[in-house]
């Protein structure tokens, strides 16, 4: 909660208070809590608490153009950061709100994107321009071009597809190529279930409001266009960290995106439990939850995971190879406090160390019984894969600044986890859950530049009003998660989501 205090910090002002002056203003601008001066400006302050933005507030925020004050909306929770967003392409005040830890003023970009309403980007899901630009390209590995050109061809097909069953079509496209790609990395294939799961929640409306199926496949192939370009940059965290493992890069980015959100099933387990049941077991959900997390095996992958992450969020303190631990490793304060954190965000119902710890638990048995030179291979591929997928969720981020510190996220060392993160906080598809003729992608391509530079490149026709907020917050929240510098991997929004410091 911003105490009036936080408030006049963060303007680099002070808040009126004597009563004759502060009646004045309360008659010319309604619903406002507080009124602060920062000579030359006045600002009137709207406290916003939960998930009503009142007509009162909103008429106030309107009223203060007229009188040319400043708008400060308060948003002292992400329910209220929901609230003002449909409102804020109109009124765009500025707005105050708890960003990577810290409060953050949020000033109304200048280059706000208008929105451009009807457009369309292409009438399938994974957008096919795409699939044949990595079908042919160099930098990504013979068997994986084969399969995204298989994928292609399947896709030609779509067109003579209507409706609901072009969705139907699709994931059975995709579900096909992604137990081909599992099958050539020599693992067992129906593991992709777990994703699968999502689609079939989604499909009956027991999993999160929007599409995660499709959209794992979308922020695979868009990731894969960026790890091509910039091939050298996604292997630093090598030397960096001491990790010298000889793993392929989209292998780690394909694991990750297609195990990043199976998560969701377990954050909504309480609903889907009483929708399923009844509201009288809702309760046992936690117990079911507290036992899946107690199995030897995830345990052992919360220790392992836990161990490896302290090594990438602090790479420069690796004077020694990275050697995986083993159960009886004690583990330091830092990987303490890391696994702390990987068990509140699980136990607690979020998803991002979920599809970590499950991805761990899939593969882990299957990865033992190979020969030692596939072993090693596929098991550094793996820990690689799910040490990068929780950095994703804002949960889990800022879980880990209260228990672990004020951490920032290395891209050089961390390239896989910084480019979901960059991704996953751009990219949606705006079709609904029940299917339609057309895809409209949020994210519609990554550019790069001199081997290191990913820029995004946004398609305005995919947004809407309510989306323009939540993305700013979400983009500035990643980025102030990372710490970038020239010369190495980057990531780079429009500037009305960050603007360029």
């Amino acid at each position: 909660m911003f105490t009036c205090d936080a408030i006049a910090t963060a303007i680099g002002g002070a808040e009126i208070v004597d009563a004759s002056r502060l009646a004045s203003l309360a008659d010319k601008i309604n619903g406002a809590t507080h009124f602060f001066e920062s000579p030359p400006d006045i600002w009137a302050v709207f406290v916003v608490a939960g998930k009503n933005f009142a007509k009162v507030e909103l008429e106030g925020v309107k009223s203060t153009k007229r009188v040319k004050y400043k708008p400060l909306v308060a948003a002292q929770n992400y329910d209220a950061i929901r609230a003002i967003a449909p409102h804020y392409s109109a009124l765009r005040p500025y707005i105050l709100y708890e960003i990577a830890g810290k409060p953050e003023i949020i000033a109304p970009p200048a280059d706000l994107p208008q929105i451009k309403r009807g457009t369309r980007n292409h009438a399938s899901r994974v957008d096919t321009k795409l699939l044949a630009t990595l079908s042919k390209h160099s930098n990504l590995n013979p068997k994986l071009r084969k399969r995204v050109a298989s994928l292609l061809r399947r896709y030609k097909k779509l067109k003579t597809v209507h409706g609901s069953e072009r969705d139907l079509f699709e994931e059975r496209a995709l579900l096909d190529f992604a137990t081909d790609v599992l099958s050539d990395m020599g693992l067992r294939s129906h593991r992709i279930k777990a994703t699968q799961m999502i689609r079939t929640l989604e499909g009956a409306e027991l999993g999160a409001d929007r599409d995660h199926f499709f959209h794992s496949f979308q922020n695979c192939s868009l990731g894969l266009a960026a790890i091509a370009e910039c091939r050298d940059a996604f292997g630093a965290y090598k030397d960096l960290a001491r990790i010298h493992w000889e793993i392929e890069p989209a292998d780690v980015w394909f694991l990750t995106t297609m195990w990043h959100d199976v998560g969701y099933g377990a954050q909504n387990f309480e609903n889907l439990v009483g929708v399923t049941f009844s509201d009288d077991v809702r309760d046992q959900a936690a117990q079911v939850r507290q036992t899946f997390f107690n199995h030897p095996a995830r345990q052992e992958a919360l220790h392992v995971l836990s161990y490896l992450t302290e090594r990438l969020l602090r790479p420069e303190a690796g004077t020694t190879e990275w050697m995986e631990p083993s159960t009886n490793t004690t583990l330091g304060p830092d990987a303490s406090r890391i696994q702390t954190v990987y068990k509140t965000n699980f136990l607690g119902g979020s998803h991002g160390a979920f599809g970590a710890l499950r991805l761990f638990y899939d593969y882990n048995d299957d990865v033992d019984r190979m020969e030692p030179e596939t072993r090693l291979r596929l098991k550094q591929t793996m820990l690689l894969s799910a040490a990068s997928m929780p950095f994703h969720d804002w949960s889990f981020r800022t879980q880990l600044r209260k228990e672990y510190g004020d951490f920032k996220v290395k891209p050089c060392a961390m390239p896989f986890a910084a480019l979901l993160m960059f991704v996953d906080s751009i990219q949606d598809d705006r079709r609904d859950l029940g299917g339609g003729e057309d895809a409209v992608q949020v994210l519609k391509a990554l550019r790069c530049y001199e081997k290191t530079l990913v820029v995004a490149e946004i398609n305005q026709g995919a947004l809407r009003d309510l989306d323009l907020l939540e993305k700013i917050v979400e983009a500035r929240d990643v980025t102030a998660s990372m710490s970038q510098s020239a010369g190495e991997l980057q990531f780079k929004y429009p500037t009305w989501l960050v603007p360029t410091v």
